[in-house]
């Protein structure tokens, strides 16, 4: 009898659902991948804390962002995760392509510490806001 052996996914995606703008990033994303075939798993770590700590994400430093396993289990995270994923996805490749330059990159984490340091003025959204 063939053994059943156990294949890797091209991508291991790790975001945050209790974030509307990820399920909802996410949620399109998967469709795209679904359509084209791409074999990428979809790990949603604020439905399964235990997702993310095999990778030993820190449940305090998680936040809301993406986080990016390859087949080689390389970790990627915040832009580079995205450009990661974008560059798997034929709609999105000339992006994550662009995203991975040195400079977009450099770009990026500029914008992610600007976001970072007006993140504890913001209230957080409630369910009543959201509407």
């Amino acid at each position: 009898m063939p053994r059943k052996t156990e294949t890797v996914p091209l991508l291991t995606v790790f975001h945050d659902g209790s974030s509307r703008l990820w399920r909802t990033r996410i949620g399109i994303y998967k469709l795209e991948a679904r359509r084209t075939g791409l074999d990428i798993a979809w790990r949603d770590y604020a439905a399964d804390p235990d997702a993310a700590d095999a990778l030993g994400l820190d449940p305090a430093a998680r936040g809301h962002r993406l986080y990016v396993a390859d087949g080689d289990s390389t970790l990627y995270e915040g832009a580079a995760a995205l450009a990661v994923l974008w560059s798997a996805l034929p709609s999105h490749q000339r992006l994550g392509h662009l995203l991975a330059t040195p400079a977009a990159d450099k770009l990026a984490r500029v914008c992610e510490k600007i976001a970072h340091i007006f993140a504890p003025s913001r209230a957080p959204r409630t369910e009543a806001s959201a509407r």
